[in-house]
């Protein structure tokens, strides 16, 4: 009789109150307070929870992240109001306790509890749940910061080139390109970061294939992930390799740990000095540690075995003749050419663009313009 004192004792205005919804009664704070609080809790909490671990544990981000993220965004809609209702109505059923004469301290406690939880919820609304519905929605509609990649095939389809950013969907991609030209043994990423998840499923693409790895360019952030998979790996003589920590909208660093772990065992089991991994993550996600060439040789990040020469010529997506030729022209062999003998040069300038477009190996280019070079250099050098 107590715990259903509001409608055993006929008060005005609870007439029928049982044949409302559910529901409706818990928001309007018609149930009793320990079912209230202890039930509805257990059970808004129990399903949150149960649907995170069901989201976080499912393969769905693998095979087919834009529905990942529309259950993901599902996932924040409901909890929104979900906690709100639980927390208005617990909140009101506690003032209906107190009216109803019951002693005032456990519905008080109940209160003070609610009233954080509440402050909670609006400081998460504003911290963590708006921030990733925007970044969950710009995913889903095709406006992620990171959706621009180039991939392109080097040097006879014995390499791979990708460029750009790393989004989600770019390892299937990389995998048809794989799958159409078997005889690919080398990877070249010249990437600006992008999606951890979509980095750790391209290192196992890479890892899967035994490809090497090589960046003409940079490769920094998630990019690194990918690029520590390779058989060997090697950088060129003006590259870097970037590491910081990741970051995500609406996450905290403390949200990351399990993926660090994760991957300081895997590098370390490939011979890297554990400590230049734990210094790679201390960087805040806002910085960047760009390691020398000694440092990343010396911490077994780099290894022998390719060499620049006869990879494929890469690094240049997008480039325009004109910007090929500005940057050419930055070696002073070019730019004498051109002093002293235009035809030449537009001639070898030409078999350059050329061999940069059809991904040929600078050892494959020189081939065909040293000659002429040379030619040139023995004709000037009596006058000299």
């Amino acid at each position: 009789k107590d715990e259903n004192i509001l409608v055993s004792e006929g008060l005005p205005g609870n007439e029928g109150v049982n044949k409302r919804p559910y529901l409706v009664r818990h928001w309007r704070g018609e149930l009793n307070l320990p079912v209230s609080y202890w039930i509805n809790g257990l059970i808004i909490t129990a399903s949150i929870t149960f649907l995170t671990l069901f989201l976080e544990s499912s393969s769905l981000l693998d095979t087919s992240p834009k529905l990942y993220l529309a259950f993901a965004v599902a996932l924040v809609v409901f909890t929104i109001p979900a906690t709100a209702w639980y927390l208005v109505g617990t909140w009101r059923s506690a003032d209906n306790y107190i009216e109803a004469g019951r002693p005032k301290g456990w519905a008080n406690l109940a209160k003070i509890i609610i009233f954080f939880g509440a402050i909670r919820l609006f400081g998460d609304i504003g911290t963590t749940y708006i921030p990733q519905l925007e970044e969950y929605m710009k995913i889903i509609t095709g406006n992620d910061a990171f959706s621009e990649y180039r991939i392109k095939v080097l040097n006879d389809a014995t390499e791979l080139e990708v460029s750009g950013y790393i989004p989600f969907g770019l390892t299937d991609d990389v995998e048809t390109y794989l799958e159409s030209h078997p005889a690919i043994h080398t990877i070249h990423l010249n990437n600006s970061g992008g999606r951890v998840a979509e980095g750790l499923k391209l290192r196992d693409l890479i890892a899967s294939r035994g490809l090497n790895t090589y960046t003409a360019t940079d490769c920094v952030s998630a990019c690194t992930i990918a690029y520590m998979a390779g058989s060997k790996r090697t950088i060129s003589s003006h590259a870097t390799l970037g590491f910081h920590q990741f970051s995500f909208p609406g996450m905290e660093q403390i949200e990351f740990q399990s993926t660090y772990s994760a991957i300081k065992q895997d590098w370390v089991s490939k011979g890297v000095d554990a400590d230049f991994v734990t210094k790679a993550f201390s960087y805040k996600s806002d910085d960047m540690w760009r390691p020398s060439h000694d440092e990343l040789e010396s911490a077994g990040i780099t290894t022998e075995g390719l060499h620049a020469l006869d990879l494929g010529i890469s690094g240049w997506a997008g480039a325009d003749d004109q910007l090929i030729k500005d940057l050419l022209k930055k070696n002073p062999l070019f730019l004498a050419l051109e002093t002293h003998n235009i035809a030449l040069y537009e001639i070898v300038m030409e078999e350059y663009i050329a061999g940069v477009r059809q991904g040929k190996s600078i050892g494959d280019i020189r081939t065909k313009i040293f000659p002429l070079i040379v030619s040139e250099f023995e004709k000037k050098l009596p006058y000299v």
